[in-house]
């Protein structure tokens, strides 16, 4: 994977779905948690790894962008939802072991603790003096106080529309596949093709499109508007009305050599 992107695909964050490469999108934003997951090894980030390369919007309110709430019904006090269970903290006794003394009884949980033995940075339900400052905005703090940066996870935006494009070298003859955001510039997607080609930058964009005169010409790209801002049309959704398949027709961008010996 090439430098950070201001826009992903989400076949871009699914590849990313290890503890030692660990992606995630909520609420359109693309976050990188590997530092997180590594910082806070345990129990603690065991639901981030087991999320990791998914799409976690579920897990968070759209119009607060904060983590879900709900009202506990022990104490009819607003607390996050973490529907996770609390880990047991004591381990089995064996039905074989021999004792003296009666087998203790099972300790119900208390659901006034909430389950912070699983989540340190969320507050109990009761409410305690000690939740006034979290701590990871206190760790957040003390680093300003050191003169450095905290962690910031998140490295771009979720596309909410991939579009499918051919790129074909005229000069070659090679044509490649690429599936693309439909909100990056011609400029990203030539940084994308970079990594099949290595000297698209010496290359001219272009496409088959109506001219002035109402002809097809091949016109050259801005590369600074999307495909859309071109006139390449995305008609996916026609496609579908009309029960085609959505591959039958598949822009095609020509890339014209320019020989000016750019070895980007």
């Amino acid at each position: 994977m090439g430098p950070y992107r201001r826009i992903y695909t989400p076949y871009e964050v699914v590849t990313h779905n290890t503890p030692d490469d660990a992606w995630v999108s909520f609420l359109g934003k693309v976050c990188d948690i590997t530092k997180l997951i590594k910082e806070y090894p345990g129990k603690i980030t065991e639901p981030l790894i087991a999320a990791a390369g998914q799409d976690i919007s579920h897990w968070f309110d759209p119009q607060t962008n904060d983590v879900k709430k709900y009202i506990c019904p022990q104490t009819h006090l607003e607390r996050y939802y973490t529907p996770m269970p609390r880990p047991s903290g004591r381990p089995l006794q064996s039905p074989h072991a021999h004792t003296s003394r009666p087998p203790a009884r099972k300790r119900e949980p208390d659901p006034t603790r909430g389950n912070r033995a699983r989540r340190k940075h969320i507050p109990g339900v009761k409410p305690r003096t000690s939740c006034l400052t979290m701590p990871h905005a206190h760790r957040a703090a003390t680093m300003r106080r050191k003169g450095q940066a905290p962690t910031r996870p998140r490295i771009g935006n979720l596309s909410s529309r991939v579009r499918v494009v051919r790129i074909k070298n005229v000069l070659t003859g090679q044509e490649d596949k690429m599936e693309v955001p439909s909100e990056e510039y011609i400029v990203e997607i030539r940084e994308r093709y970079l990594e099949l080609n290595w000297h698209a930058k010496s290359y001219s964009w272009k496409a088959l499109l109506p001219s002035e005169e109402g002809e097809l010409d091949f016109v050259e790209l801005d590369m600074n508007k999307t495909l859309q801002g071109n006139g390449i049309l995305d008609e996916t959704m026609t496609f579908e009305d009309c029960q085609m398949p959505t591959d039958k027709y598949i822009p095609v961008l020509h890339v014209y050599w320019n020989d000016d010996l750019t070895v980007e």
